[in-house]
């Protein structure tokens, strides 16, 4: 084991510690990063065969004071990085893209980030938390494991793994990790999960919480498992117009919670979970429940375009007939007096009569898909004269 303090680190948060930690790092062994605040002015590569941990989150804590550049990158396999508080000195944006949390290999040398651990770390104020880069390069990341990581006060996405033909990504594994923005003054642009073209995940027990666009967004995965996923009091917007999306991908749920959504000003129908492109989805226990509607027409739960597959198991939801329409059993359920006039209808979702009589019916449901001129409603449910 060897101690940055060997290698003339000071930890007093005055002190560029860079030289210092990056000359021990490259030993590529156990580097032990004792409690204190290392200042840093560049980014530090974790090699092949490199341990690199501190006292905890809140007593070993790494500090970017340059803009735009990645606090920690990882070159090689069989490393591990642990018990961490990275933070950015100044809060990152679209102006300082670069400013990642942990980057997954480099693209300027193609090299990846494979068979590794990174684990209780609290990642702050960062572009993204955790990302592999997608602007040049052909790198890598594969059978990693990420667990208990936290990332606070994000710009973008908490989490980025994917978004090129070119970037290997199989079989990465995400434990109990969590993505929170701001609460108090929410960023328009804070997302939690983005993963693209990636074989083999898992999402296990992981949250999102107060982003202002999608908790998850899952596209172009060959497969993929999502086992205990909450999202809390995150917004629906009107580009942004779900709180998850599978979109092109084969993915499995188990346990889904979406509650406490701020659906506000969409003017056209808002969707809690939506799959769509040709996707195999299978949801397994859905809950969502208390959604808050600020000025929005038609809220769904769950809904799929005509391409996809999905089926849901003992789905649980409260979510209230705001704008006549709410969603049951993957079709909507509206209700009218009269057979409906605007819209696009799918084939098997049901409009029940407000008015009914005796002689009438209950409801209709649709028999042809289309637009509300164009689809044929059959009348069920006859009451009696």
């Amino acid at each position: 084991m060897l101690s940055v303090k060997d290698f003339g680190a000071k930890g007093d948060g005055i002190t560029d510690d860079t030289y210092a930690i990056q000359q021990a790092l490259n030993q590529r062994k156990s580097v032990y990063l004792p409690a204190g605040d290392y200042r840093i002015s560049d980014t530090l590569v974790v090699p092949t065969g490199t341990r690199m941990y501190g006292d905890g989150v809140y007593a070993t804590k790494i500090v970017q004071w340059r803009d735009g550049v990645p606090i920690i990158r990882v070159s090689g396999s069989h490393y591990s990085i642990e018990r961490l508080y990275l933070l950015f000195l100044n809060q990152q944006n679209e102006s300082t893209s670069g400013g990642v949390g942990i980057e997954l290999g480099d693209a300027q040398t193609s090299a990846g980030a494979f068979e590794g651990m990174v684990q209780y770390v609290n990642i702050e104020k960062s572009f993204r938390g955790v990302a592999i880069p997608t602007w040049a390069g052909q790198p890598f990341a594969f059978q990693n494991t990420f667990r208990h990581i936290r990332v606070l006060d994000h710009w973008d996405y908490g989490f980025h793994l994917g978004g090129r033909l070119n970037i290997g990504l199989t079989t990465n594994t995400f434990i109990n990790c969590y993505v929170l923005a701001q609460s108090d003054q929410p960023n328009p642009n804070s997302k939690g999960f983005y993963l693209a073209m990636h074989d083999d995940f898992a999402l296990i027990n992981c949250a999102v919480d107060h982003v202002a666009q999608e908790a998850l967004k899952i596209e172009q995965c060959k497969g993929g498992s999502v086992i205990d996923f909450h999202a809390e009091e995150c917004r629906v917007r009107q580009n942004y117009k779900q709180v998850v999306h599978v979109h092109n991908s084969n993915v499995w749920f188990s346990n889904l919670q979406v509650i406490y959504t701020i659906i506000e000003n969409i003017s056209t129908e808002a969707y809690l979970v939506f799959v769509s492109g040709e996707s195999h989805v299978h949801i397994q226990n859905y809950v969502d429940r208390d959604e808050k509607i600020l000025n929005s027409n038609q809220v769904f739960s769950i809904v799929k375009d005509k391409e996809s597959v999905l089926t849901v198991e003992k789905k649980k939801s409260n979510l209230p007939p705001y704008f006549q329409g709410k969603y049951l059993s993957e079709h909507k359920l509206y209700e009218s007096s009269n057979i409906p006039t605007e819209g696009n209808w799918k084939k098997g979702e049901i409009v029940l009569n407000t008015n009914p009589a005796s002689g009438g019916y209950v409801g209709w449901v649709c028999t042809q898909a289309g637009t509300a001129g164009s689809a044929k409603f059959h009348p069920f449910g006859k009451l009696e004269s």
